[in-house]
């Protein structure tokens, strides 16, 4: 005897025996058949009861020629994900969403949101993602990214973006947040952003960065971010390569010794060192040997060397670009020569091709008498994270360099501020967990702060006293 479809079903799916509590509770679905959005059903992803399976296979294909649309139906409204599925494949009809919701139920890893994706329902997909502990791999963010700008996730987005390291996603995501008021500390994204670009050697467009948003940022976050600008170009790994006719290297040139000015102007400079290594990194010869020639007699005996020995790497650096008919070569190397053997150097000593400074010395604060002495702010890398200390300021900074996430303890109102993915896991221990180390640290905000710990696989690597 031929059986109607799905209607005439409606008993075996509300009430056969051997289905599980679950599968009743899948009636409900994410989104019906014709396509409307329902609730999210809770499923355990079985096959359907015996019942119901053999119910809808003896379906007379004469008396109901849709049979196997009108079993999927059946199965799909039933939770059972697994036989919806197969006769939806039968019978070639993959396109619909209610095809897709079941899909994602028989998924795993990022390829459940893209089928919620697929099925119209970004809601479902943040909510996967979610639930597998928010993953910044690719593939992941590749998937879940078109749902978070979907939803006007901005804020989101860019904080995944920063983690997996996708400098043009982010600067897209950051910019939409902005403009939609979805960030509460606007000059502090701006710094995250600039720290990614910063840690991928990007430097030119962390100049860009900050002439876009040069509203957005008050005067000390500016600061920062051009210090932690001058740092990272005097700590990289070699010199900016010459790829634009020289207009990079000159517009480095030209930020760094309108730095060093500004800040001399405000009583406040930057270690001579840190400003020549930057100088170096852009490549330009001539106005980085003029640099160090200003600090040739200085009353710092360090510094007097350390401005002697770079300038006679520089200048043979000078030497080895012209050619050797450039009437310039021999004039260079007499001059080389000369100052070498003033300074006590041989003309071969071995010296780096380029200087290191870490970690970064402190700023300088003003010697005048007239103007007050500036907040004292140390940076330091230990162990993956950047320690920015402004102890006259209140606040001590943490930023955990591959994910870019910061945390602010503000000593003054024993407060901790952390971004994802730091938590809290006991009162006034924090941890972040990346790869398979664990990093955590120690302060007491219930009374006066004596002291902050920080420390990797639980070994102490840091302690900073207050």
């Amino acid at each position: 005897m031929a059986h109607a479809p799905c209607g005439a079903l409606d008993a075996v799916v509300r009430g056969s025996a051997g289905q599980t509590r679950d599968d009743t509770a899948a009636a409900s679905s994410p989104i019906t058949v014709d396509g409307t959005p329902a609730s999210i059903p809770t499923h355990s992803g079985r096959r359907t009861s015996r019942p119901l399976q053999s119910s809808v296979t003896s379906i007379d294909p004469d008396v109901v020629p849709n049979r196997r649309p009108a079993g999927a139906e059946c199965f799909y409204r039933a939770g059972s994900w697994f036989d919806a599925v197969d006769m939806w494949k039968a019978s070639g009809d993959t396109d619909s969403p209610a095809f897709a919701v079941a899909m994602a139920h028989l998924e795993s890893g990022h390829r459940i949101v893209e089928w919620y994706l697929r099925a119209g329902l970004p809601d479902e997909a943040i909510a996967a993602w979610h639930d597998a502990g928010e993953p910044a791999e690719p593939a992941w963010v590749d998937a879940v990214r078109p749902a978070l700008v979907e939803r006007r996730q901005f804020s989101v987005a860019f904080e995944l973006c920063v983690r997996a390291g996708l400098v043009e996603e982010a600067r897209t995501s950051l910019d939409a947040a902005l403009e939609s008021n979805a960030v509460d500390k606007p000059g502090t994204a701006v710094l995250v952003l600039g720290g990614l670009m910063l840690r991928q050697r990007r430097f030119v467009e962390v100049l860009d960065l900050l002439d876009a948003h040069r509203r957005t940022l008050d005067g000390e976050t500016l600061d920062q971010a051009q210090t932690d600008l001058v740092l990272a170009l005097a700590n990289a790994p070699e010199r900016v390569p010459d790829r634009d006719q020289g207009q990079s290297q000159s517009r480095l040139l030209d930020f760094v010794l309108q730095i060093a000015d500004r800040r001399a102007a405000r009583g406040l400079g930057l270690d001579p060192r840190i400003l020549g290594a930057a100088l170096e990194r852009t490549g330009r010869v001539v106005e980085t040997l003029r640099f160090y020639e200003r600090h040739w007699a200085a009353v710092d005996q360090g510094l007097r060397r350390f401005a002697r020995e770079r300038w006679l790497v520089v200048k043979k650096r000078q030497f080895d670009t012209v050619s050797a008919m450039d009437s310039r070569r021999d004039r260079y190397r007499v001059e080389r020569a000369a100052k070498a053997h003033e300074w006590g150097y041989s003309e071969n000593a071995a010296l780096p091709d380029l200087p290191f400074i870490e970690p970064a010395p402190a700023e300088v604060p003003a010697l005048r008498a007239d103007r007050p002495a500036a907040p004292a702010t140390t940076t330091r890398h230990v162990a993956d994270l950047d320690i920015l200390d402004k102890r006259q300021r209140g606040a001590v900074h943490l930023v955990f360099s591959p994910l870019g996430s910061f945390v602010t303890i503000d000593l003054t109102a024993r407060t901790v501020t952390a971004a994802e993915p730091w938590t809290e896991i006991h009162p006034g221990v924090w941890e972040l967990c990346y790869d398979c180390d664990r990093y955590h640290f120690r302060v007491d905000l219930d009374h006066a702060p004596q002291s902050i710990e920080i420390s990797l696989n639980h070994e102490i690597v840091e302690i900073i006293r207050i």
